[in-house]
């Protein structure tokens, strides 16, 4: 897994499919996760070297997620999958000391929410939710991130 290079890619849409593989290419992204089965057979058909895209149907379709006026939101940041100990050591004492609830995975392999009605309220009640990616620059744009009350993330230059 050390030689992976992967990225999530919510459905792209065909005008940006050529943009996307020169990205995949410069950055070195041998795996890809996308949401549109179309976009993954796509990707798989160009023959790229070493590289795989899977189809990863989205968790929560529109039909399903709960919306909440942000006022009424009661988790600052959510932080859900795998935790990313780099990203969440970068801002876990930010979020304590400015009193912004950080939700994220406590226990490595535990999952954040038990139930899939359990996850949908919890992207209900997130200001914020984030799937961290480990692609290049990556780790400085989250070294510089500050969250603020507002529920903003800014990445200072």
């Amino acid at each position: 897994m050390s030689d992976s290079h992967p990225i999530h890619q919510l459905t792209p849409w065909e005008t940006q499919l050529q943009k996307i593989t020169t990205m995949f290419r410069e950055q070195g992204i041998n795996v890809a996760l996308v949401s549109s089965l179309e976009a993954t057979k796509h990707f798989n058909s160009l023959g790229m070297e070493r590289f795989k895209a899977y189809w990863v149907p989205e968790a929560v379709t529109c039909a399903s997620y709960r919306w909440k006026p942000f006022d009424q939101r009661h988790i600052d940041v959510l932080q859900f999958g795998r935790r990313w100990d780099q990203y969440h050591d970068a801002i876990e004492q930010y979020c304590r000391d400015n009193r912004i609830r950080y939700v994220y995975e406590k226990v490595p392999g535990e999952i954040v929410f038990s139930t899939h009605q359990a996850f949908i309220q919890g992207l209900a009640d997130s200001k914020i939710s984030i799937w961290p990616s480990r692609i290049s620059g990556a780790a400085r744009r989250i070294r510089d991130a500050r969250v603020s009350k507002r529920g903003h993330c800014h990445a200072e230059p």
